[in-house]
This record gives C-alpha cells, structure tokens and sequence, in this order.
C-alpha cells in the first residue's frame, strides 16, 4: 500500500471505522476472558468498499438490513491484522488516532499468546485496563 492508499483508508476509518478490544466471557476452550483487537468498517457504498478490499486485501460481506434500507458493505480485521492496518493508517489518522495508539499499546502489551491457557490475573487486568481505556474515548 501507498501512502495515498493509507491515507483514503484513515479518512474512511475516521468517518465510518470503529477500532475496539472485544471482549468475551469465559467459554469453550477459553478458561479466560477473552480480549481481542477489531478494526471495522461499514457503509451503504459499494464502490468504496470494493476498493479497500482489493487494496488492502481483505474482502468485504453484505448485510441485509430490513425494511427498504439499502444494503450495507462491511469489513472486518482482528488482532494481528488490525494492528498491521493501524500502524500503516495511523500517520494520517486524526479523530480516531488516540484510539488507534492505545489499540496499538494494547497488542504490544498483550503479543504472548494464550488462546485456551487461563490467564493470571494480572494478565486479565491488563487486557481489561486497555479494554477500559479504548472505550473511554468514546465517550
């Protein structure tokens, strides 16, 4: 990706994008909350949607939305991938830049993987102080 191509996508994120830490309960083999790091897009318009998949090679879902709504386009990056997307956006993010650092902080803070280990506590208190902090800023 270009920093052209970086920049249309930051401008996108900062209007239609929402970055967040999910969270999930204890379940299967998770013995844990579960944390992880999303990126999401969605909009009405195709044509810009069909663009960042083939740029940044993810590629996009329909929903249907009841009633005579329009269709809506949507995209999704986790963990690793959404923190690559971040760090190639972030120069040229503006309303969502402190959310994309702390999204960034949290990856850096969090990279041992435990997926199905239970977590000590300090290590579930880390991923909930971030968690905490990503949601503060959209309020």
């Amino acid at each position: 990706m270009n920093d052209i191509e970086n920049a249309y996508l930051a401008g996108i994120i900062d209007g239609e994008g929402c970055i967040l830490i999910s969270k999930a309960k204890k379940y299967g083999k998770f013995r844990s909350p579960h944390y992880f790091l999303r990126v999401m897009l969605q909009m009405s318009e195709l044509p810009p949607m069909q663009y960042i998949s083939e740029r940044f090679g993810k590629e996009y879902k329909t929903r249907k939305l009841p009633g005579n709504r329009k269709d809506a386009y949507y995209i999704y990056w986790n963990s690793k991938f959404a923190e690559e997307i971040l760090n190639k956006i972030l120069p040229f993010l503006h309303g969502k830049k402190e959310q994309a650092v702390c999204a960034i902080e949290f990856r850096t803070a969090t990279k041992r993987h435990r997926s199905g280990k239970t977590l000590t506590e300090d290590e579930v208190a880390l991923r909930e102080f971030y968690y905490r902090k990503l949601q503060s800023f959209k309020h």
